[in-house]
C-alpha cells in the first residue's frame, strides 16, 4: 500500500496545482474509497501531511521555487526614532455616504517607528508630492526626526520635489524599497480594521474617529471606560509603544523583538562587479508570466555601508538598492578580489541621489548662472573699455587745449 508521502506525490504529479487544490482532490478519492463495494481504506491524509509534502518538495511545487516569497528576515531597529516606515492608504467607506458638506479627505499617510510600533497618521486631499512633503513633516513634528524614512517607489516620492526634500533635510536618510514598507503595512491594517468598526456603528467622517483611534493603538488600551485600565502589549516588543519609547524600556524591548525575529533566507555575498538582477514589483494588472526581476543582467558599481545597512549601486538603476532587491547571478573575477572597504578607514561621503529630472533641472539652473557670469564678465569689459576709451578722449582734449593756450611775451 502507497504511503501518504507517495500519494500526495503522485496526486500532485497528476494535476498540478496548490496545497488546498492537492487536499480537496485526496479528499474526494477517499470519499470514492468510502463508498465503493467493498469499501476500500481512506488515505486519512490532513492538510498538516500536505504541508509537510509541500515544505521538502520545493523542487517539484513551482510555488516555492521562488525562496523570496516564503523566506524572509527580520529587521529590528536598534532604537526609538532610527526608522520611520511611511506609506499611503486611500480609505473607502464600506456603507453609502454622501457628505455634501464637509467630505473626509480619501487619503492617509501612516507613519509608523519600526522600533516602539507608534504610529501617526495625517489625512490628504491629493495624491500628489506636495501634500506627501506637508504630511510627512506633519509626522515629524508629532513624533521627531528619525535617522531613516523607509518607503515604497510610489511615483509622488521618486518626484524631483521629494528628492530636493531630502536633500535640505539631510540627517535624514532615505531608503526606497522595490518591495513593500512592511511595518507600515501592518500597522495601517490594524488602524483600518479599528477604524471601520467605529465608522460602522456610527457613519461619520473617518477623521472624527482619528485621535481616538491613534490613541489606542499607541496606549493599546482598548476601553475608553475610566475603570477598565487593562492593556494589550504589542506582541513583538512586549510594551505599548508609549512605554516602548521610555529609556528604561529599550533594552527589554529590543530584546523581545530580536527572540522573535526570523531568519530564514541565507543571502550569498554580493561584490562589486558582481552580475545581479533587479527586483521589480508588479502592477495589478501584471502577467503571471512576467518573471519578479528585469530580464538583463546588471553590475554592481559600488558598496556602502551606513546606519547599519548595507546599500549596492548597479548600473542604469538610480536610487542604491538593499539586498533583498536584488538577486545574484554569478560572480565575476574583479568581484571575488576586489577588496571592501575596511571598517577603521573613514568613508567616503556619499553623494546624494539624483534623479534624472533633478539633473537637468541643475545642469538647467547651471547653465543659467553660467550665462549670467559671461553676460556680467562682457559687461565689466564694455564699461572698462568706456572708460578707458573716456580717459583717452580727455587726455587728447586736454593736450589739445595746451597747444591752443596763448603764450605770454618775453619781457625784454
Amino acid at each position: 500500500m502507497p504511503t501518504k508521502t507517495e500519494i500526495i506525490g503522485n496526486v500532485y504529479k497528476k494535476y498540478l496545482g496548490s496545497r488546498a487544490q492537492t487536499l480537496d482532490r485526496i479528499k474526494s478519492d477517499d470519499k470514492k474509497k468510502r463508498e465503493a463495494v467493498p469499501p476500500e481504506k481512506p488515505s486519512g491524509i490532513t492538510k498538516k501531511d500536505v504541508d509537510h509534502w509541500f515544505a521538502n518538495n520545493d523542487q517539484l511545487a513551482p510555488a516555492l521555487k521562488a525562496p523570496y516569497k516564503t523566506k524572509f528576515n527580520s529587521f529590528v531597529a536598534p532604537d526609538p526614532k532610527h526608522t520611520f516606515q511611511i506609506d499611503l492608504f486611500n480609505f473607502n467607506y464600506e456603507q453609502k455616504v454622501n457628505f455634501k458638506k464637509n467630505p473626509p479627505p480619501p487619503h492617509g499617510l501612516m507613519c509608523v517607528d519600526v522600533f516602539t510600533k507608534e504610529v501617526h497618521v495625517v489625512p490628504m486631499n491629493e495624491k500628489n508630492r506636495f501634500e506627501w512633503m506637508a504630511a510627512i513633516e506633519k509626522c515629524l513634528v508629532k513624533m521627531g526626526r528619525p535617522k531613516i524614512i523607509m518607503t515604497d517607489p510610489d511615483s509622488a516620492i521618486t518626484s524631483t520635489e521629494m528628492d530636493e526634500w531630502f536633500i535640505r533635510n539631510n540627517d535624514i536618510k532615505h531608503i526606497m524599497t522595490r518591495r513593500h514598507a512592511a511595518f507600515a503595512e501592518r500597522a495601517l491594517r490594524d488602524f483600518k480594521q479599528i477604524m471601520y468598526k467605529k465608522v460602522k456603528v456610527e457613519v461619520k467622517p473617518w477623521t472624527q474617529y482619528l485621535d481616538e483611534v491613534l490613541d489606542r493603538m499607541n496606549n493599546k488600551k482598548q476601553s475608553n471606560d475610566a475603570d477598565d485600565d487593562k492593556i494589550y502589549p504589542h506582541k513583538a516588543t512586549g510594551f505599548a509603544p508609549k512605554e516602548a519609547a521610555k529609556p528604561e524600556n529599550w533594552f527589554e524591548a529590543h530584546t523581545n523583538m530580536e527572540i522573535q525575529a526570523k531568519h530564514n533566507r541565507k543571502y550569498p555575498d554580493v561584490k562589486v562587479g558582481d552580475k545581479v538582477k533587479v527586483y521589480r514589483s508588479k502592477g495589478a494588472l501584471g502577467k503571471e508570466v512576467v518573471g519578479d526581476y528585469m530580464y538583463h543582467n546588471l553590475k554592481v558599481t559600488n558598496i556602502t555601508q551606513s546606519l547599519g545597512q548595507t546599500f549596492y549601486k548597479v548600473e542604469t538603476v538610480g536610487k542604491p538598492l538593499l539586498r533583498s532587491d536584488i538577486l545574484l547571478i554569478n560572480e565575476s573575477e574583479e568581484g571575488a578580489e576586489a577588496a571592501e572597504p575596511a571598517a577603521e578607514e573613514p568613508a567616503a561621503e556619499e553623494e546624494p541621489y539624483m534623479s534624472w529630472e533633478r539633473k537637468r533641472i541643475r545642469q538647467r539652473e547651471k547653465n543659467k548662472e553660467l550665462r549670467a557670469e559671461k553676460a556680467k564678465a562682457a559687461a565689466d569689459a564694455k564699461a572698462a573699455v568706456a572708460e578707458t576709451k573716456a580717459a583717452l578722449k580727455e587726455d587728447k582734449a586736454k593736450a589739445k587745449a595746451a597747444k591752443a593756450r596763448p603764450r605770454r611775451p618775453i619781457a625784454g
